[in-house]
């Protein structure tokens, strides 16, 4: 999760340095990376929470923070956009302010990395009996049995 959180940000960083399209070839790793980062916290979430009512509760105040995250990440971007707009530095002025939405992700990306080294991968096999390669805690595969299987 932390290396999809680096490539994320890190493939968020040429947009403030450049205008030109040979960006566009390495976009696939920096989509892999988003891919990653919007489905892999909540099967983590999962892992993490007690069994009963709790488990409502903190799937709830992850759709919350996810729902902050949606309303309040325009307004930032909105923000940046308009304080770089007359900026003469980087790639601002080519595109009016526009590439400062790539440098607040990648801010805010990186913001997260203390919240996630606060959930280490023996708590992920003592909750859920794998980690997140698709391995079981004696190390094989984990894969569901095939049917007939028994």
């Amino acid at each position: 999760m932390e290396v999809a959180i680096w490539v994320f940000a890190v493939g968020l960083m040429p947009p403030l340095f450049t205008t030109g399209t040979t960006y566009a070839a390495a976009i696939v790793p920096v989509a892999f990376a988003a891919v990653v980062l919007m489905t892999l916290p909540y099967t983590m979430l999962m892992g993490l929470l007690p069994s009963g009512g709790a488990h409502g509760a903190g799937a709830g105040l992850w759709g919350l923070s996810r729902g902050v995250g949606v309303l309040a990440g325009p307004l930032l971007a909105g923000l940046a956009t308009e304080l770089t707009a007359s900026i003469d530095a980087l790639s601002f002025a080519a595109t009016q302010g526009y590439a400062s939405i790539f440098g607040v992700s990648a801010v805010l990306l990186l913001a997260s990395l203390p919240f996630l080294r606060g959930v280490d991968e023996s708590t992920m096999r003592e909750t859920t009996g794998s980690t997140f390669l698709g391995r079981d805690s004696s190390g094989s595969d984990a894969s569901p049995p095939a049917p007939g299987d028994s």
